[in-house]
């Protein structure tokens, strides 16, 4: 797709998703629950994640591909929780800062020329040549990964130990073993 075309289809995203946290906020009660307009939310997110599913791939590499997290757990991806079913409290600030991440998107486009596009969704561009049984430095993999990646892997791992303690300890325990036995 040309850049236009592309500019356009996030304009249109972002204005309707700015349509479904309005909806949002005239559907809730003072408990922060949905209590009006149900059919009209769930038929606006389903087109939400279709237009989502079909622009990711702009998205991704156009935006800051933002993670979020709270008290409750994280990091979660901000435009599939704004477009999940998840509680309104963690919905609301995530669609905000899908908006904002929309805005930096558009701004991005408009400022950009149309060889500017097409040089970071050329195919050529990221088809790499290596001689046979070059290796691939491990260091330069893990700078190019989210920092927030990182997070996400030790906050699971973390989340797993605190979960099965028992497991984790016999673990630690034979790990610990088998590094005192080899220092001895």
């Amino acid at each position: 797709m040309k850049k236009e075309e592309i500019k356009s289809k996030i304009e249109g995203f972002h204005g309707a998703m700015h349509a479904y946290r309005d909806l949002l906020s005239k559907s809730r009660d003072a408990m922060v629950r949905i209590v009006r307009n149900g059919q009209q939310i769930e038929e606006m997110r389903s087109n939400l994640n279709r237009k989502l599913g079909a622009l990711s791939k702009y998205i991704k590499k156009l935006g800051h591909n933002p993670y979020s997290s709270d008290i409750g757990g994280g990091p979660y991806p901000i435009y599939e929780t704004a477009l999940s079913n998840d509680i309104l409290q963690r919905r609301g600030p995530c669609i905000d800062m899908a908006l904002q991440d929309l805005d930096y998107i558009i701004g991005k486009l408009e400022n950009m020329s149309e060889v500017e596009f097409d040089d970071i969704f050329s195919l050529r561009k990221h088809v790499e040549t290596r001689n046979v049984g070059e290796n691939t430095d491990s260091k330069e993999i893990a700078s190019n990964t989210h920092k927030q990646y990182w997070y996400f892997i030790a906050s699971g791992l973390l989340g797993w130990i605190k979960d099965n303690k028992i497991i984790s300890g016999i673990i630690v325990t034979v790990i610990g073993g088998l590094i005192l036995s080899l220092i001895i």
